[in-house]
């Protein structure tokens, strides 16, 4: 941003150093006074690189193409190909990664969206949802996501740690993955999102 005002705080012209100062400055005070409070941020940050994500929990994802997802992927798909540019090109850790569960938008199906949560981050958002009226019918709503929630809470530790496989997902004809390894015991998530069988 350029601003060319004398009294702002910043040297005239070019402040956006200034600008990145103060928004890392106040995500530093917020945490402090606030140690257990969740912080996520869309956007703004992302460009700065991670030391910009000091203090923050989550950032959000779609970026790259800026949606929907490409020809013939689903948004899972779309999702796990954010995520790896946030890994191998911003550098950013798995960790800070948000992931977006979908019980209806994800045209592969709730469970391929939610193993695509798993492979890409600690946690994630649910995007939608089908309604409900009763907690038998939210139960019955439900009961996959709860199910692989109560997994990923017991390996927490392992979704922390990631590797990608294959390459860059959703390129022609590509499978992509992550590998989850603590020592001599892992998990890994392939993803095949063609209609015919791939190789790598």
């Amino acid at each position: 941003m350029i601003c060319h005002a004398t009294n702002h705080g910043h040297e005239p012209g070019n402040c956006e150093f200034q600008q990145y100062r103060n928004v890392t400055g106040l995500i530093q005070k917020l945490r402090t006074r606030y140690p257990t409070l969740f912080l996520e941020i869309y956007w703004g940050l992302k460009e700065a690189g991670p030391w910009s994500l000091r203090g923050l929990n989550s950032l959000e994802n779609a970026y790259e193409n800026a949606s929907p997802p490409p020809p013939g992927m689903g948004a899972a798909d779309d999702m796990r190909f954010q995520h790896w540019y946030n890994h191998n090109y911003r550098f950013i850790p798995t960790h800070l990664n948000i992931a977006h569960i979908n019980l209806t938008k994800e045209k592969n199906g709730h469970l391929y969206s939610l193993l695509s949560c798993l492979s890409a981050s600690k946690h994630a958002q649910l995007s939608d949802w089908i309604p409900f009226e009763t907690d038998v019918q939210a139960a019955e709503v439900f009961a996959q996501m709860r199910r692989w929630k109560t997994w990923a809470s017991g390996h927490m530790d392992y979704l922390r740690t990631r590797v990608d496989l294959f390459g860059q997902p959703c390129r022609k004809d590509g499978i992509d993955g992550t590998a989850h390894v603590l020592g001599d015991r892992g998990y890994f998530f392939v993803f095949n999102p063609w209609d015919q069988a791939h190789w790598g």
